[in-house]
């Protein structure tokens, strides 16, 4: 099975890099990130105890709560959490999430994708209404 357009991440270790991951850097291309806009991610999370039974509500609460707080953008659904803000935001607090779900829970679950994209901001909206362009009618969320 070959995969068309599929490009390669490497990571290499560069403990001078401040990109948001502490200690490695993206691999080609590369991308002058001083002299750019600050580039939006979106993250999309669902972060879950393990052997806590049926209901995890309670645990999604006080994860929904540190990313209100957060002052980033996000969208809750019935399957996690979407938030936008620059990499490293994004992934301190995806890590302040799982934190908190482990001191109630001795094992957590994290599902996480993220969508990174140069130059590109507002896309938790526009994503959206790119779509709703494209059907000519709005969809229902």
């Amino acid at each position: 099975m070959v995969f068309r357009g599929v490009r390669r991440l490497y990571l290499r270790p560069d403990p001078s890099a401040d990109l948001g991951v502490t200690g490695f850097e993206l691999g080609a291309p590369r991308f002058d990130h001083a002299n750019s806009e600050a580039n939006m991610v979106l993250l999309e999370m669902s972060i879950v105890p393990l052997g806590q039974g049926e209901s995890v509500s309670q645990y999604v609460a006080r994860c929904v709560d540190l990313v209100d707080q957060s002052g980033l953008d996000y969208e809750l659904h019935a399957m996690g959490t979407i938030v936008e803000g620059e990499l490293g935001q994004v992934l301190q607090l995806m890590q302040q999430c799982i934190e908190e779900v482990a001191k109630l829970s001795s094992r957590v679950s994290c599902t996480a994708k993220i969508d990174y994209r140069q130059g590109v901001a507002g896309g938790l909206k526009s994503k959206v209404a790119s779509v709703e362009h494209k059907l000519g009618r709005s969809v229902r969320r």
